[in-house]
């Protein structure tokens, strides 16, 4: 079924209803003219708080955090607005190749979604069509995004109780006549003590060191948004973008086989000689400079002109 009919002036929008998981999901194409400046009161419209909501389409809205190569006056508004009501926004790859060779890819159709009982994932699809905006795939995810913890494991006594007398007996006999009372169980547990003990101290110090490493990760991260998105793809770990290359009929190329096959051509052409338009060029070129070299050299002072010195 249709979603609420919105009449928005900065933006369109084309909503559907479905159901999932028993409950409702709006779902809307956006698209916002790169001239039209942004209202946020229609964002709100669109990402109700009380219904989960997924928008997505050509926004124009450009910004770091969404992996854009630069950032514009809607894109941060629209970031602002996110940050404060907790939109989560994708995908990561580029979704933009412009014909145009010195334009870079850019991120531009993005998703925004808000509440859905599943953890939506965006994958942009690679294909050869004939407009410069790539697919992008939504996937809605089977798991849950709230999941129930697992109950903890029960805690180990570490200090476990020993004998009436067992502490005494194990400090004043030698250590070779542990496993004797050992087997004879006069000092059982506490002989289970002293090797049960470094396993909290390692614990305790793996944990310090995982935490020192990811703060000093963390602050490597200046204020500027090029740390800030380098610290981004490095905890994310996304794939780099397809850098496309253009084949000799005019079609944009994204596969790694066709992209190898362009660059030999390239290659093939550069290093071709090229052809000679008369064959008898050369000759006559060839016979100029043996004429050249074959007539005698003037005296220095015949063919110097005069030398004229204008005034001042």
């Amino acid at each position: 079924m249709f979603a609420p009919n919105l009449k928005l002036e900065s933006m369109q929008a084309l909503g559907i209803e479905v159901c999932v998981a028993g409950q409702p999901l709006h779902i809307y194409s956006i698209y916002k003219p790169p001239q039209e400046k942004l209202i946020l009161s229609e964002v709100h419209k669109i990402m109700s708080s009380t219904v989960p909501t997924i928008a997505a389409s050509d926004w124009n809205c450009k910004h770091p955090a969404w992996n854009s190569m630069s950032a514009n006056t809607q894109g941060r508004r629209l970031f602002d607005d996110a940050e404060s009501r907790g939109y989560s926004s994708g995908p990561e790859a580029p979704t933009r190749y412009p014909a145009v060779q010195h334009q870079m890819p850019d991120v531009l159709d993005i998703c925004f979604h808000r509440g859905p009982h599943c953890e939506p994932y965006q994958e942009v699809l690679l294909d050869e069509l004939t407009s410069d905006h790539l697919p992008v795939l939504l996937v809605l995810d089977q798991r849950p995004t709230q999941t129930i913890l697992a109950p903890p494991p029960p805690a180990s006594s570490w200090h476990p109780q020993p004998p009436a007398g067992g502490y005494h007996h194990c400090l004043t006999t030698s250590p070779s006549s542990w496993a004797k009372s050992a087997g004879s169980g006069s000092c059982g547990s506490a002989t289970v003590t002293p090797l049960s003990k470094p396993k909290p101290t390692i614990k305790s110090e793996l944990r310090d060191q995982q935490n020192q490493e990811w703060e000093r990760r963390l602050d490597s991260a200046a204020d500027d948004w090029t740390s800030i998105h380098r610290l981004c793809r490095q905890l994310s770990n996304a794939q780099p973008p397809v850098r496309l290359l253009t084949h000799s009929d005019g079609t944009l190329r994204y596969r790694a086989e066709d992209r190898a096959g362009i660059f030999a051509e390239c290659l093939e052409r550069q290093f071709q000689p090229n052809p000679v338009l008369r064959p008898d060029h050369t000759a006559e070129v060839d016979e100029f400079l043996l004429k050249m070299k074959a007539d005698p050299l003037p005296p220095p002072d015949e063919g110097h002109l005069p030398i004229f010195f204008s005034p001042g």
